[in-house]
C-alpha cells in the first residue's frame, strides 16, 4: 500500500507541476504590478503550495481553523490525493501559516503602494465587533497606471480607550507610516461624526514633521461622506412628516446603510415580540401607533403579519386569492394579466430610511391584500389600522421621494468609477429636487410636510456649504471630470458664486504649477489641412480620398499651465468614463492628467469602509467569536489583499 501511495504521490506531483508550468506560461501577460502582491512560488515545495491554497480557502470562506482537523474534511482531501496522508497539520500550525502568508503579503502591499504613479485617499471608521472588540477600519483608494480605480483595506486596528479623534489620528498615522505612504495621502473620507473632525485636525500633528513631499492638508483634505449627508437629510424629512417615531436618533447612521438591499429588508425582525401576544379577535389600538401617519400604520401591520407563521400564512393566502381573482377578471375581458409572486411584507428599521422605502414599496405592491387584511371580519387585530385612499396617496408620494434619494445614494456608492467628481452635481440635483417639491401647492397645504421638506433642504444646504467651504478638492475633481468640466458651475449660479469659482480656478492653476510641473513637451492637435485632391483620375483610391479630411497635425509644443487648462476647458464635454478619457488623452494634458489621477482617486463616500465592516460581521461569526483582535486584524487584511490580487489578475 505504501508503494502505491508513493506512486500516486509522484504522479500527482508531476501532473501538478505540469499544470503549474502551463499556468505560469499563461500568466506572462499579467500586469507587472501584480508581482508585487504575489510571493515567489518558484522555490516552494508542493506541500507549501498546497497549504497556501488551503489557507486562502479558509480565509476567503471564513472557515474556522479547526476545519483542517475535521475527519470528514481530511477524508475528502485524501480521496482526491491519497498521498496527503500523514501530512495534515493542526489548527495552531494552520494559524501560524496564515500569519506567515499575511506578513509576506503585507510587505508586498507596501512595495506596491509606494510605487503607484499618483497619490491616494484613505477612508476610516470605528466599529465594535460582536465579541465587543473596538476596531478602526482604514481603506485606501488610488488610480493605477492603467487608469483603473482600485481600493483595499490597509489595516483593521484594535482601538484602545475612547474613540477620540486624537486616538484615531494616531492609529491612522501609524498605519500610513508603516506602509511608507505618508507622503501619498491626499484626502481622508469619513462620515460627519464629531470625532472624525477632530481626527482630521489632529492628523497632521500625528504624521510628524511635514516635508515638501507631504500632500496632506488638514484644512482641505477632509471629504464628508455624501451618503451620510443624504441619510441626515432624509431622516430630517421623515421626522417632519411623522413617518418615523419622534424619539428616533437621526444621527444614528448604521455602518452598512448604503449597502442595505431589499433582501436584507426582508430579513428584518422586530426587536420585541409584542404583537405575537396580541389577540387576533381584538381590535384594540396600540397606543404607540400614530394613526395620523400612514407609514406608522403600515409599520404596525407589517409587525403583526410577521409576528407569527399563522399570520404570515393568512396574508399570503389573501394575496394569492386576490391575484387569482385578478387573473380571472382579466381573462373574462380577454386581457393579459401576469400574477405577482407572493412575497411577505417588509418591516423597516427606523434608523435605516432605505428600509422604510422597501417597506412602503412592498406595501404598495400588495395594497389590495393589506386592505383585505384590515377589513377581515374575524381577524380584527388589523382593523384599527385600515388605510384610507388619502393614506395610500401619501404612501405613494413618500415612496417616490425616497426612491429619488436612494438613487442618489446608489450613484455615490459605486466602486468602479470616480465618485468625488459626482458630489457637487448630486448635491445640486437633490437641493433642486427638494426645492421643487416645496413649491407644489399640495405640499404647501400640509404644514407638516412643508416643514419636513424644508428641514431636508436645510440639511443638504448645510453640508453643501460646509463641503465647498472646507475644500476646493470638490471643484478640482469636478473640473477634471471631462463630462462636467466647468459646465455645472455655469449652469447653477445660485449654488456656485462667481467669487467661489474664481478662487477655486486660481487654486487649480496654482497647485498645477506647484506640484505638477511637467518636463514633457505637449502634443497640440492642429486642424486638418486642405482636402486631398485626386492625383490619378484613373485610380479609385485616389478618387476615394477626395473630400476626406486628413488626420489632425500632431505638433509637439511647449505650453504653460494656463494654456493647458484653457485648451482642456475649451474642448466640449464628453460622455466617456473619465478614466477612459484620461487614459487616451494623458499625453495631450500631462499635468492635468497627473492631477486628475490624484484627485479622482478620492471617493465621495465611505462606502468602501462599510463593505469592510459588513465583511467583518462574517469573519467574526458565532463559530469564531473567540478570535483575538490581532487574529481578526490579520484575517481581514489578508482577505482584502487576496481580493485585490484577484482583481489585478483580471486586468
Amino acid at each position: 500500500m505504501q508503494d502505491r501511495h508513493n506512486a500516486v504521490w509522484v504522479a500527482a506531483v508531476q501532473a501538478d507541476e505540469l499544470a503549474r508550468t502551463r499556468a505560469k506560461d499563461t500568466d506572462l501577460s499579467v500586469d507587472s504590478g501584480l508581482s508585487l502582491l504575489n510571493t515567489n512560488e518558484v522555490a516552494e515545495t508542493y506541500m507549501d503550495l498546497f497549504y497556501k491554497k488551503l489557507v486562502r480557502w479558509i480565509v476567503m470562506r471564513n472557515h474556522p481553523f479547526t476545519e483542517i482537523e475535521d475527519d470528514d474534511f481530511q477524508d475528502f482531501l485524501l480521496h482526491l490525493k491519497p498521498a496527503l496522508s500523514d501530512h495534515f497539520i493542526q489548527a495552531d500550525a494552520l494559524r501560524n501559516r496564515i500569519f506567515g502568508h499575511a506578513g509576506a503579503q503585507r510587505q508586498n502591499l507596501k512595495s506596491y503602494l509606494t510605487s503607484i504613479p499618483g497619490l491616494l485617499a484613505i477612508a476610516c471608521d470605528a466599529w465594535t465587533s460582536s465579541n465587543r472588540i473596538a476596531f478602526l477600519a482604514i481603506t485606501a483608494s488610488w488610480i493605477t497606471d492603467r487608469w483603473e480605480r482600485e481600493e483595499t483595506l490597509i489595516d483593521f486596528r484594535e482601538l484602545h480607550g475612547a474613540h477620540t479623534g486624537q486616538n484615531m489620528a494616531e492609529e491612522v498615522a501609524v498605519v500610513v507610516s508603516e506602509l511608507g505612504i505618508k507622503n501619498k495621502v491626499l484626502a481622508l473620507v469619513s462620515d460627519n461624526a464629531s470625532n472624525n473632525g477632530t481626527l482630521v485636525s489632529n492628523l497632521a500633528g500625528a504624521l510628524g514633521q511635514p516635508s515638501p513631499q507631504m500632500r496632506w492638508d488638514s484644512s482641505k483634505g477632509h471629504i464628508r461622506c455624501l451618503p451620510h449627508v443624504i441619510h441626515l437629510a432624509v431622516m430630517a424629512l421623515l421626522l417632519g412628516i411623522n413617518a418615523i417615531p419622534r424619539g428616533t436618533d437621526v444621527r444614528n447612521h448604521i455602518d452598512d446603510d448604503s449597502l442595505f438591499t431589499e433582501a436584507d429588508a426582508e430579513n428584518v425582525v422586530a426587536e420585541d415580540d409584542q404583537e405575537a401576544h396580541e389577540n387576533d379577535g381584538a381590535n384594540n389600538i396600540d397606543s404607540t401607533v400614530n394613526l395620523k401617519s400612514a407609514c406608522d400604520k403600515i409599520r404596525k401591520i407589517s409587525r403583526i403579519v410577521r409576528s407569527s407563521p399563522q399570520r404570515m400564512e393568512l396574508f399570503k393566502t389573501l394575496a394569492t386569492r386576490i391575484e387569482e381573482d385578478n387573473e380571472q377578471h382579466a381573462r373574462s375581458r380577454n386581457q393579459l394579466y401576469i400574477k405577482k409572486r407572493i412575497k411577505n411584507l417588509v418591516l423597516d428599521v427606523v434608523t435605516r430610511w432605505n428600509s422604510l422605502y422597501f417597506m412602503l414599496e412592498r406595501a404598495l405592491e400588495f395594497r389590495e391584500a393589506i386592505d383585505a387584511l384590515c377589513s377581515h371580519p374575524k381577524v380584527k387585530i388589523f382593523n384599527p389600522y385600515l388605510l384610507s385612499n388619502v393614506d395610500w396617496a401619501a404612501v405613494l408620494q413618500i415612496c417616490g421621494w425616497l426612491k429619488f434619494f436612494r438613487g442618489a445614494t446608489r450613484k455615490m456608492s459605486g466602486d468602479k468609477y470616480p465618485t468625488i467628481s459626482l458630489s457637487l452635481r448630486v448635491y445640486s440635483l437633490l437641493i433642486n429636487y427638494v426645492s421643487k417639491l416645496e413649491s407644489t401647492p399640495s405640499v404647501q397645504s400640509v404644514p407638516s410636510v412643508s416643514m419636513g421638506l424644508r428641514a431636508c433642504r436645510d440639511k443638504l444646504l448645510e453640508f453643501f456649504d460646509r463641503s465647498t467651504y472646507d475644500s476646493e478638492y470638490y471643484y478640482f475633481a469636478t473640473v477634471l471630470d471631462p463630462r462636467f468640466k466647468s459646465s455645472l458651475f455655469k449652469n447653477e449660479p445660485n449654488l456656485f458664486s462667481n467669487e467661489w469659482t474664481d478662487d477655486c480656478a486660481m487654486a487649480l492653476h496654482e497647485t498645477c504649477e506647484q506640484y505638477y510641473a511637467s518636463k514633457k513637451r505637449l502634443i497640440k492637435l492642429e486642424e486638418p489641412g486642405n482636402m486631398i485632391e485626386a492625383i490619378d483620375p484613373n485610380d479609385f483610391e485616389s478618387a476615394w480620398q477626395v473630400g476626406v479630411p486628413t488626420e489632425p497635425i500632431r505638433e509637439m509644443v511647449t505650453m504653460s499651465v494656463g494654456d493647458e487648462i484653457a485648451i482642456y476647458l475649451a474642448e466640449p464635454v464628453t460622455y466617456m468614463n473619465p478614466l477612459d478619457w484620461w487614459r487616451k488623452n494623458s499625453d495631450r494634458f500631462p499635468r492635468l492628467a497627473a492631477k486628475a489621477r490624484d484627485f479622482l482617486s478620492i471617493p465621495g463616500s465611505s462606502v468602501a469602509v462599510e463593505r469592510v465592516l459588513s465583511t467583518g460581521r462574517d469573519v467574526i461569526s458565532l463559530r469564531r467569536a473567540s478570535l483575538t483582535a490581532e487574529t481578526i486584524r490579520v484575517l481581514m487584511t489578508y482577505r482584502a489583499g487576496l481580493l485585490l490580487e484577484k482583481r489585478m489578475r483580471r486586468v
